[in-house]
């Protein structure tokens, strides 16, 4: 009897320890696991203000003009970015991807994928693409993403810099492309501030190594990540993670020459509300198109018009096609096709960013 009444005791301990984890992984308000800037349920956001779009700047060239507009591919085929007519778009995971004739591309290097941190395996990549711009991890300063402490990513980055610059001189490093710059996000879980995160990395990295990151171009993502805000879409927040960069860099002589790349720009929630349906984010409302093109207008014609000041060679929107997240039961921003097959046509917000490329 003792060792019956033992072993339910032992079953009893099991199910109440599944049922913490279980807790712990759907949390009491019942949502699942999310991302760090994805919003929290039971908010009610205030309404969006309204955004103004610049007079339109005297831009350069045509060409050059079409060479600053980029796009993530996420999930459409690469074929889309032929049709809309844009040169540089920024593929999702593959480290051996192709692009199509007419396009270009920067190699990804993330560290915890199978090879990332093999010599061999990089220096081959390298020699396979001589001269190419090399983008080192992804958002170091999210949980979700690359979730690199400041002196975990400091390590890696000297390795890959002696690894891809000792086989190929010629190759450019890009990153850190840490989320936002000043702020992170309202109504979220959060994250480590992009700016905190970077300082850090940089003192661990003139520690060690007694010289700067050895980044050719320094990249950011900027994003409102604002959900007490609806529909998102706040130029000024995210022109103002760019100015805060720009005056960074200009702060130490070292890195006062040092262009930027914006390598993730316009994720936003284009929906007036959120209902949430078993835990996950459902778009309530009608898109603000209306809204979301006043957006575009104004960031992408600041970005436009401060290029040259402010040595912002080139941003890459996203995207070209998403589907739904972790998180929700649709994706609520902005997608330049209508959907992920080769003969998707292009939408109303893709027309627009053609026009703002110079391409229409």
């Amino acid at each position: 009897m003792t060792r019956w009444m033992w072993l339910g005791g032992l079953a009893g301990l099991a199910l109440l320890l599944l049922g913490g984890v279980l807790l712990w992984l759907r949390r009491p308000d019942g949502a699942p696991p999310r991302t760090s800037y994805a919003p929290l349920p039971g908010e009610s956001p205030a309404a969006a203000p309204l955004v103004t779009a610049p007079v339109s700047p005297v831009g350069p060239s045509a060409q050059d003009r079409r060479s600053r507009y980029g796009v993530n591919l996420s999930q459409a085929d690469a074929s889309r970015v032929q049709a809309l007519g844009l040169e540089w778009f920024i593929p999702c995971c593959s480290p051996d991807y192709t692009p199509p004739p007419g396009t270009r591309i920067p190699q990804r290097l993330f560290f915890a994928q199978p090879g990332g941190r093999d010599a061999g395996t990089l220096r081959t990549r390298v020699l396979r693409w001589p001269g190419a711009y090399w983008f080192i991890d992804n958002e170091p300063n999210v949980p979700e993403m690359g979730n690199l402490t400041p002196e975990a990513y400091a390590e890696a980055l000297a390795w890959a810099a002696g690894v891809i610059k000792a086989a190929d001189p010629t190759a450019k490093l890009v990153g850190p492309h840490v989320l936002n710059w000043s702020v992170t996000c309202e109504r979220c879980a959060g994250y480590t501030e992009g700016r905190a995160w970077t300082e850090a990395m940089r003192a661990v990295y003139l520690a060690r190594y007694e010289q700067e990151p050895p980044f050719d171009v320094w990249a950011l993502h900027i994003y409102d990540v604002d959900w007490s805000v609806l529909p998102q879409g706040n130029a000024e927040r995210q022109i103002n993670q760019v100015r805060g960069l720009r005056e960074w860099l200009d702060s130490h002589p070292g890195l006062r020459d040092r262009p930027i790349w914006l390598t993730e720009t316009g994720i936003l929630w284009g929906y007036p509300a959120i209902e949430w349906r078993d835990g996950l984010a459902a778009p309530a409302g009608a898109f603000a198109h209306d809204h979301v093109e006043r957006y575009m207008r104004t960031l992408f014609g600041w970005l436009e018009a401060n290029a040259a000041a402010l040595s912002i060679e080139r941003w890459f929107l996203w995207s070209v096609w998403q589907g739904r997240e972790s998180w929700n039961t649709a994706f609520g921003g902005i997608t330049l096709v209508e959907g992920p097959q080769p003969n998707a046509s292009i939408t109303p917000l893709g027309r627009l960013y053609q026009e703002l490329a110079g391409i229409r």
